[in-house]
């Protein structure tokens, strides 16, 4: 009897919202709704409504107008918590991305012990981070809001000057080395097994399809790059090398998509060599393509 009692108890840990839980070691892991701290029943919808906050915060920044004598060091703060809002969202809309919930349950409550975020949860997850991390408009600053930028001369020694393009590769690059991950890629191609046939499911392929796009939007449209989205490239080519390499330990579907796929950009980063372009671009594209040229084909 004493047993049953305590199984009933137990068992509404899985079944009562209000009485749900989980043990440290599985935070901040593949179940994005088990976090350290409680965001609410929605973590997808509050790390979107923590994006929209930091871009509050830049946008306020660079349009008021300081009060007479007020430092500039105001405006260093901004800037730092908007980013540091971003950047921690962005963890979180991570943790969709190939996503399971967890779930100690028995049998009778009709929860299986692995459930696999939905597809179209996940998609959205993906389309909020390449659209808060990797697109041409994702970071917008005036000259005027950076040239006023600085650190406190009391607490740094020597440049006071912020690299506002530095902090925000920074970001973009934790953000991209998140989403290419090897646990997650494992996920992806192992979760179709965990779904129902017929049940939509997100695969690998659509998540490389996504992020390379739009990392390399500027090449169908021949569009010139900033410094910032050259340097974006760049990391982006550090990140997936590693994939290609021979001693990769990446899953072997990831190696053959992500083969499969940077052939592709070699390819159109060449057709866009023949074009009239800046040196800038120029050594930027010739540098890429010959870098894809080694780890397609090494020697």
């Amino acid at each position: 009897m004493e047993k049953d009692t305590l199984s009933e108890i137990a068992r509404q840990t899985t079944v009562d919202p209000k009485l749900m839980f989980e043990t440290d070691e599985a935070a901040d892991a593949f179940d994005p709704e088990v976090s350290r701290f409680d965001l609410g029943s929605d973590p997808l919808g509050f790390a979107e409504k923590q994006v929209k906050l930091g871009h509050e915060l830049w946008q306020r920044a660079q349009t008021q107008e300081l009060p007479e004598g007020t430092p500039y060091q105001e405006l260093t703060r901004a800037f730092a918590s908007g980013l540091s809002k971003v950047s921690g969202a962005v963890r979180l809309m991570n943790r969709y991305v190939g996503g399971v919930t967890l779930r100690r349950d028995h049998a009778g409550t009709g929860h299986a012990t692995h459930e696999v975020i939905p597809a179209e949860k996940q998609r959205a997850a993906v389309e909020m981070i390449t659209d808060t991390m990797f697109k041409p408009d994702s970071f917008q600053f005036k000259p005027e809001f950076v040239s006023r930028l600085a650190k406190d001369r009391f607490d740094t020694w020597g440049d006071q000057n912020v690299d506002v393009g530095e902090k925000v590769l920074n970001v973009q690059a934790r953000a991209l080395r998140a989403l290419l991950d090897d646990d997650i890629a494992e996920r992806l191609i192992h979760n179709p097994e965990k779904v129902a046939e017929g049940t939509p499911v997100y695969r690998l392929s659509e998540l490389y399809q996504t992020v390379q796009p739009t990392i390399w939007s500027e090449l169908p449209d021949k569009a010139e790059k900033s410094p910032g989205r050259r340097d974006l490239q760049r990391e982006y080519l550090k990140t997936v090398l590693p994939i290609l390499s021979p001693e990769s330990k990446s899953p072997g579907e990831a190696r053959s998509m992500m083969r499969y796929l940077t052939n592709q950009l070699k390819g159109q980063i060449d057709a866009a060599l023949k074009d009239e372009m800046s040196l800038e671009r120029r050594a930027h594209l010739e540098d890429c393509s010959q870098t894809l040229g080694r780890a397609l084909n090494p020697e």
